[in-house]
């Protein structure tokens, strides 16, 4: 297994800010690292405590260095970054949500639950087949702050078809999805979680990012980047 696809700059940027703001967590898929019996694991970095700095307002020590040195221009202060929003900490395990073989007939009432409970950013992960005649529902998804994924046109198991098939497979959906919203999926979760390495290459041709399931029965990696 090699940790620098499993823990990569996509793994890491998915945190989330626990113990009260004094920890980061990061989730880690089930399988990405040890077999599935043992669970998804984290990864927690404790944040280290700020040093308090007690200046003296006469102190020479105390002098910024521009002061310091005549002719030197004065530093222009940038405004303080927004703090990040973070997750409620509710002592409570977090889960992630994705949804696949959308959209069907109960995707709209399940964006109205997401939308009561202000659950934003779960992956839906279209057939292409489906998405033409519910585009409105493909739409809202999207509008309603939700990333959407290519799930193949067909549901097919990709590893029984020939190369040209895959792509298609692949092709299709995300021209269906961006007919319907204007946006290209960069990420892909193949039907039953079934890859090879045909398959892993043509997703990396044609959808970038193969998604959790892609390759844990073969590799045990859950994100690939182009």
């Amino acid at each position: 297994m090699d940790l620098n696809e499993t823990i990569n700059k996509e793994t890491l940027s998915n945190f989330i800010i626990t113990n009260n703001g004094n920890s980061l967590t990061w989730p880690i898929g089930q399988a990405s690292l040890l077999p599935s019996t043992y669970g998804e694991m984290t990864i927690k970095v404790q944040i280290p405590p700020r040093r308090q700095i007690s200046a003296k307002p006469n102190s020479q020590e105390n002098k910024p260095i521009s002061q310091s040195l005549p002719g030197q221009p004065k530093p222009q202060t940038k405004p303080a970054p927004a703090a990040p929003t973070t997750a409620p900490n509710t002592g409570n395990k977090v889960i992630a949500l994705t949804f696949d073989d959308r959209p069907g007939p109960y995707t709209a009432h399940l964006l109205d639950i997401l939308d009561q409970h202000g659950a934003k950013g779960p992956p839906f992960f279209l057939i292409g087949s489906k998405v033409s005649s519910q585009a409105n529902v493909v739409r809202s998804i999207h509008a309603r702050g939700h990333q959407l994924g290519n799930h193949s046109w067909s549901h097919p198991e990709l590893p029984k078809l020939p190369v040209d098939q895959i792509a298609g497979e692949i092709d299709r959906t995300n021209e269906a999805i961006r007919q319907a919203t204007g946006v290209k999926p960069s990420i892909l979760r193949p039907p039953y979680g079934a890859v090879n390495g045909i398959v892993l290459e043509q997703i990396r041709l044609h959808a970038r990012i193969c998604h959790q399931s892609c390759g844990q029965s073969t590799r045990g990696t859950g994100l690939i980047p182009q």
